[in-house]
């Protein structure tokens, strides 16, 4: 099973309770955790950086 398969599952079993943004998974992550830095301060212009913007914003509906 894929994670896109896995994704529309859940979004089917959990309807409504399943967050919108999908947070993408790439080496800028792998990087700033290896540089025990948060992905924000580590390059704030990655996808995984602005997808993580986006949850945020969904999470408090901003």
């Amino acid at each position: 099973m894929n994670s896109k398969t896995s994704l529309q599952i859940l979004r089917q079993t959990y309807t409504g309770s399943v967050f919108n943004t999908v947070i993408p998974r790439n080496t800028d992550l792998r990087d700033a955790h290896f540089n025990k830095r948060d992905i924000f301060s580590f390059y704030s212009k990655s996808t995984a950086a602005l997808a993580y913007n986006k949850l945020i914003g969904e999470l408090f509906q901003i």
